[in-house]
């Protein structure tokens, strides 16, 4: 059995929002990190946010100052 892991991963993302949708809940997403993440770590986030305002969850991005 072939498992299509991007397939699955959209599933879930797609039952989350209709889990929002249906709850009203409106979480927030808050990422904390600092003015020198490397380049990996910048990209982590912006998928996290990117995947998190698809479903309707609200994103706050806190850069530190060194």
């Amino acid at each position: 059995m072939v498992i299509d892991c991007k397939q699955f991963a959209e599933n879930q993302l797609k039952d989350l929002k209709s889990f929002l949708c249906d709850t009203g809940l409106i979480p927030c997403l808050a990422i904390i990190s600092t003015e020198e993440a490397d380049e990996a770590s910048k990209v982590y986030m912006r998928n996290k946010i990117k995947a998190a305002n698809k479903v309707g969850i609200i994103t706050r991005q806190i850069i530190l100052p060194r």
